[in-house]
């Protein structure tokens, strides 16, 4: 059931690549979202990678290399190594999301992820 919420999330989440879900240092959410939907992974996966890096108890930098491999997978269906690195990264993407929850219930980004 999670993977299916994590998958529905992923499709969904241009409508909300505008919004401050928390923006690192000048990294915005449309930048990263822009080079994945572009197919220019390897600069949004750098952007993800310091996202994740200077924030590692925050699941966004997880939930956008989610993303990136899921968007990865889909033009290459035959790819079971993406597939695999796609769900492997939503199961942390929610147990970081569960813990990051759990001490900041009343953030909005917390409830997001």
């Amino acid at each position: 059931m999670k993977k299916v919420f994590l998958i529905f999330f992923c499709t969904i989440f241009t409508v909300y690549s505008d919004n401050d879900l928390g923006n690192h240092h000048n990294i915005s959410p449309h930048t990263i979202t822009h080079h994945i939907y572009n197919m220019q992974f390897d600069k949004g996966f750098q952007l993800i990678d310091v996202i994740i890096q200077r924030s590692p108890e925050n699941p966004e930098g997880y939930f956008y290399k989610s993303m990136a491999f899921y968007w990865m997978f889909l033009m290459d269906r035959t790819n079971n190594t993406k597939k695999e690195k796609f769900k492997k990264i939503s199961e942390q993407t929610i147990d970081i999301g569960e813990e990051y929850l759990k001490k900041n219930k009343y953030n909005k980004n917390s409830l997001f992820f």
